[in-house]
Formats: structure tokens, sequence, C-alpha cells
């Protein structure tokens, strides 16, 4: 599932736990504040105590996460996370920051 940061996102965890009860395997994505809004700390709408506040959420009813912050490992970060869902047969956290969005990413088995 695809949701949106802070009020997207803590509106299924309750979701979330649930596949993780019962061993469903779920991939939420979420989206995020931009790294140089973080870097500048200016608060977006509806963020709760810090920017880290969801994902760390996410962490107690997930198997795996990761967030999408580095173009060099983005491709892994992704295939960890993805494998893992598929291995536990739990669900997993992928954030992705507004200005990451269309950064573009090299796998890691591409030369050129």
């Amino acid at each position: 599932m695809c949701v949106t940061y802070s009020v997207g996102g803590l509106k299924v965890v309750n979701a979330t736990a649930q596949a993780y009860a019962e061993k469903s395997p779920l991939v939420v994505i979420a989206g995020a504040p931009g790294n140089q809004r973080k870097e500048r700390e200016s608060p977006p709408a509806h963020k709760v105590r810090s920017f880290n506040t969801q994902k760390k959420i996410f962490e107690e009813v997930t198997v795996a996460s990761a967030v999408l912050d580095d173009p060099n490992t983005a491709c892994q970060e992704i295939d960890r996370v993805l494998s893992e869902a598929v291995r536990v047969k739990r669900p997993v956290y992928i954030e992705l920051p507004r200005d990451m969005t269309f950064v573009h990413v090299k796998p890691p088995n591409q030369d050129s």
C-alpha cells in the first residue's frame, strides 16, 4: 500500500500490525518530507514529534524497513526489504523522501 506521510502512514499502523500477527506479507510505501526540509527543520503539516517518528512506529510492526535517502543504496535497500517480506511472510516498510522521487539510481548489477 502507498500512503502519505504522518496522517496517511499512521492511519494504517493497525492494519500493518494485523498483517504481522497473521503472517501476511505487506509492503507499506510511505512518502516523507524531503531531506533538505529535514535539514532546515521546518515542520511539515501533521508532523508527529520528530521526522523519524513514523519509521520508529512501523519498526515495531514490520520485519524490515528502509528510508530511500541515498540513490547509491536505494536499489539494494528495496531488494533487502522485499526479500524479507517474502522470506518471513510479514510486513515491511519503505519510506521515500519527497526530494528522492525522481532521482536516478543505478541497479547494482548494471555496468553502464
